[in-house]
């Protein structure tokens, strides 16, 4: 069996190995109308989580899907978080709080064609002696009213 000091030392390994930077968010509602401009207004989005992270994909093929018209590629990704909030000052949220459907967006890597990218959480691995935390990930369009901090 694992001692606390052993796991507490397999998470600090694995957090030292996220290469990269990412900020989780969960839309905050529907949409108003704007009576004097028609626009539709967007709730801002809640911070959930922004630390560091790897974003990878999973050795699955993309999946092709049809919706009415419009034809979309949804790709599997994989991400790395932390397993707990961190308490170093740069890490802000717990990815702990993390829930299906939420999008995470990559904001510093080493790959700059993921920087900005939008993905969409749509499953979360759990389990007793966590290492770190995994989310199961779409490559999708970032929704309105969800941007990319700078």
């Amino acid at each position: 069996m694992l001692t606390a000091n052993e796991i507490a030392a397999m998470r600090h390994t694995s957090v030292t190995a996220l290469p990269d930077t990412c900020t989780i968010t969960r839309t905050g509602g529907e949409p108003t109308l704007d009576p004097g401009s028609l626009d539709l207004d967007y709730p801002t989005a809640d911070v959930i989580y922004t630390g560091p992270c790897r974003v990878r994909t999973r050795d699955a093929q993309e999946l092709n899907v049809q919706v009415g018209d419009l034809h979309e590629t949804l790709g599997p990704y994989v991400a790395t978080l932390p397993a707990l909030a961190a308490a170093d000052g740069v890490t802000a949220g717990d990815p702990v709080n993390v829930r299906v459907d939420d999008y995470l967006v990559v904001t510093v890597s080493v790959d700059a064609a993921i920087v900005s990218r939008a993905f969409q959480v749509r499953h979360i691995s759990w389990g007793s002696w966590q290492i770190d935390r995994r989310l199961g990930l779409e490559d999708r369009e970032q929704p309105q009213g969800v941007e990319v901090p700078s």
